[in-house]
């Protein structure tokens, strides 16, 4: 259930920039108000560091592997 929470949260934030008062809500049932904090500011934390290398289009270093490929 934690999981479920916070990925319909994440999936909110970064494609509506809002969450919704119903999965806030369960999301805060399961994590807390600190969790719920801790969630968010990762999520935009995450999401800034993203942005920064796709901007300045930083490569992934020779010789390291792709985990997403």
């Amino acid at each position: 259930p934690a999981d479920s929470a916070a990925w319909r949260v994440a999936r909110e934030l970064l494609d509506t920039r809002r969450i919704t008062p119903a999965s806030y809500a369960a999301a805060e049932s399961i994590l807390g108000q600190e969790g719920m904090v801790d969630l968010v500011t990762l999520i935009g934390n995450y999401s800034l560091i993203a942005m920064t290398l796709d901007a300045f289009e930083v490569a992934v270093p020779e010789g390291a592997e792709i985990p997403w490929h």
